[in-house]
């Protein structure tokens, strides 16, 4: 009896393993695992057309429906990865804020577990020598501490790196993808040396540059390749879409006519010029002390100076009244910014002779000091300048004297040499042109012939009003940097006496002078500039403006809707037209790499692109993902592509910084492909009829209001390079 139960109950049991092991494989159940890729087979299906049909054969449009419910059992096929460069450098200052040292030695130094072998490839596959237009324009704005603007950092390269190594964790099993193959990995990037050395950083953190040097010693080094300049997928083409240049135009120029940021950015100014006045306020009640010493002096007739000796060991006509005045006078303005300059920028005599190039230098002028002596051979006058770190000389510390009397053995001066960080550097001090010499020509933009090329655009005329401060300017006989280096007849310097004259005695009054050139401090409060100069503060470890702690969610906040504004449009009616024309290119491009997949034909696993805020930004916008947040340095956005090892069927996954996001209101991770396409396809594009739109007037009829705070504008070429650079870059 009780073995015959015992018998039934071990067949009741094998049965019931038998039917759940079934049904674990084959019913709504299933659950999620990972399969190599080789051990199936692809399956012709009403969505995957036979093998002799791949070459043109394209995957039916379906009606749009949900994914049914239950996890599947899917197989990783593809995996397409859009990432942000890595930290970088500023591409702007904030005006009347303190900037950061960025030095050149400890932020833009070599990654060394990144270093291999790599070219830059055309979109046509012909080796690429010159950089894109946007990336030798950002070679003309050094940063205080030697680096210039745009440049990935030593930082940035380490953040890469590390995305490339949980790449690894993530994919390389799964896809099988262990050694280096360009049949199986392609990387794209936007002509742009930050997101080239990013990809090569991303590169190096999954395969390791030992193997990617093996690779470029046995086959050539590995292949980065760049879009077409005329239609450039991996940036939104606001320097060839007049539509898109338009939008751009509005949202960055005139961001005031947006709800409510008129009264923001007052409001931020005004703060900032409360602790600006504060510094001045100082300055003028030890000038007026000043002032006061020197009428009495003038009244009295009375003068107490001696001969006494300076902290850098030189003898001068030391006044105990009026010397400790000059010293209280000088610790006060060192605590404002740019004083000293915008003296310079007003001294009638000065103003004859000061260039842009000047300015530039003259920027990083902390202090000034001028001294009197009297010697039995020599006698003069003394100036002293002091300059903060700055990239154009190394000195912090320069000296000139000029001799009044006359002794035929002594020159009329004598100076300080200037240790010019580089030849180019001083070009660019002299000139304020800094253009590389091997390639003159790489500041152009690609000119494009015919069809179908870049679509023509409108251009409005640029026409330059009166002297726009640090713009191109041919280096004469006369600046100050000249004056300084040569040698200064008493009788004839007129510089010299500006200097030892108002400009020493009374800077405050000459500050009421008109100035030569306008000072870019003096530009309104931008909300993205700004949120793009303490993000780089705050990345390199650098204090965040104590101008501007009251104010941080609100710059955040703010400096993305404007990056929304200028790539998806204003309302709800542009918003189409404008985010199908920024995200489109990029979008279809991934699109179509995925399809092929879904087709059978050959397509690489694993496609890496390498690109800018404003591409993820206008991507999301598509997906429907965006939740008003600047994409940070390093952000990631993936497509996965899978299988269902059943059927044909394919379905995608989307990961934004390592997070599944669920788009345009799907209620699934995983969505069916022909879901995935039909959601998308209103924002593909191609690139006819992206021409097409671009040289419409479709704009002015649906947003009105974006074109009509232009009308009437004289386009500086300060406005223009806004206007034909996406928002961020």
């Amino acid at each position: 009896m009780n073995i015959q139960f015992m018998k039934t109950s071990v067949l009741a049991l094998a049965t019931g393993v038998g039917a759940y092991l079934y049904h674990a494989r084959h019913s709504q159940g299933r659950r999620l695992r990972a399969l190599h890729v080789d051990d199936i087979q692809t399956l012709e299906t009403e969505y995957c057309p036979p093998k002799q049909n791949l070459g043109r054969a394209k995957v039916p449009e379906v009606p749009c429906r949900e994914i049914k419910e239950g996890p599947l059992v899917l197989q990783l096929m593809q995996v397409q990865v859009l990432f942000r460069h890595g930290a970088r450098t500023p591409m702007h200052t904030t005006p009347k804020i303190s900037e950061a040292d960025y030095g050149e030695d400890f932020l833009l130094r070599g990654h060394q577990a990144s270093m291999f072998p790599y070219v830059r490839l055309t979109h046509e596959g012909e080796l690429l020598t010159k950089w894109s237009h946007i990336e030798t324009s950002l070679w003309k704005q050094p940063l205080r501490g030697g680096s210039v603007t745009g440049q990935l950092t030593a930082y940035g390269k380490e953040q890469m790196y590390n995305l490339g190594l949980r790449l690894r964790d993530d994919y390389m099993t799964r896809l099988d993808i262990a050694t280096y193959n360009p049949d199986e990995v392609r990387i794209m990037s936007s002509n742009i040396r930050r997101t080239v050395e990013s990809a090569q950083s991303v590169l190096a953190g999954l395969y390791g540059k030992e193997q990617l040097i093996d690779y470029a010693q046995c086959c050539g080094p590995v292949q980065i390749w760049t879009p077409d300049p005329c239609f450039n997928i991996m940036v939104p083409n606001t320097d060839t879409c007049a539509v898109l240049r338009k939008n751009n135009h509005h949202a960055m120029i005139h961001p005031d006519f947006l709800p409510g940021f008129k009264e923001k950015r007052l409001e931020v100014e005004e703060h900032i010029m409360k602790r600006r006045d504060s510094q001045l306020e100082a300055i003028t009640e030890v000038q007026t002390r000043l002032d006061m010493m020197v009428q009495f002096y003038e009244t009295e007739g009375v003068r107490t100076r001696r001969r006494a000796m300076n902290k850098h060991g030189q003898h001068y006509l030391h006044d105990p009244y009026m010397q400790p005045l000059f010293e209280e006078r000088g610790r006060a303005i060192q605590k404002m910014d740019r004083f000293w300059v915008n003296v310079l920028n007003r001294e009638p005599a000065l103003k004859k002779i000061i260039t842009r190039g000047d300015m530039r230098a003259l920027v990083y002028l902390r202090d000034l000091e001028v001294e009197q002596f009297e010697g039995t051979l020599n006698s003069g006058y003394r100036i002293h300048l002091y300059f903060d770190k700055n990239p154009f000389f190394h000195d912090t510390y320069l000296c000139k004297e000029v001799f009044t009397s006359e002794n035929p053995l002594a020159p009329p001066s004598r100076q300080s040499p200037i240790h010019w960080r580089s030849h180019k550097v001083r070009k660019l001090v002299q000139e304020a042109l800094f253009q590389d010499e091997e390639e003159p020509d790489v500041t152009q933009k690609p000119v494009c012939e015919g069809p179908p090329k870049c679509p023509v655009k409108c251009k409005p005329k640029v026409e330059e009003p009166p002297v726009d401060a640090f713009e191109p300017e041919v280096f004469g006989e006369e600046s100050f940097f000249n004056w300084f280096e040569n040698p200064t007849d008493s009788n004839s310097d007129t510089v010299g006496e500006g200097i030892i004259g108002d400009v020493w005695k009374n800077p405050i009054s000459v500050m009421e002078n008109n100035p030569k050139f306008r000072d870019p401090w003096d530009n309104d409060f931008h909300f993205v500039y700004s949120k793009d100069d303490v993000t780089s503060r705050m990345t390199h470890g650098w204090w965040f403006p104590p101008e501007l702690h009251k104010f941080r969610a609100q710059i955040e906040a703010d400096a993305s809707t404007i990056l929304q504004y200028s790539m998806t449009g204003r309302n709800e009616e542009a918003r189409r037209i404008i985010t199908r024309l920024s995200a489109g290119p990029l979008l279809t491009e991934v699109i179509d790499t995925a399809r092929k997949f879904t087709c059978g034909e050959k397509c690489h696993r694993l496609c890496f692109y390498s690109t800018h805020d404003s591409s993820l930004m206008a991507l999301m916008a598509a997906l429907g993902i965006w939740r008003n947040k600047w994409p940070p340095f390093g952000s990631d956005l993936r497509f996965e592509l899978y299988r269902d090892v059943d059927s044909c069927n394919y379905y995608v996954r989307i990961l934004y910084n390592d997070k599944e996001e669920r788009i345009r209101d799907q209620t699934e991770s995983f969505m069916h492909w022909n879901d995935f396409c039909c959601a998308l396809k209103k924002y593909t594009i191609r690139r006819e009829e992206m021409e097409r739109i671009c040289r419409s007037n479709i704009l002015e009829k649906i947003s009105e209001e974006v074109l009509k705070h232009s009308k009437g504008e004289v386009e500086t070429s300060e406005i223009k390079t806004i206007s034909d650079t996406p928002c961020g870059m």
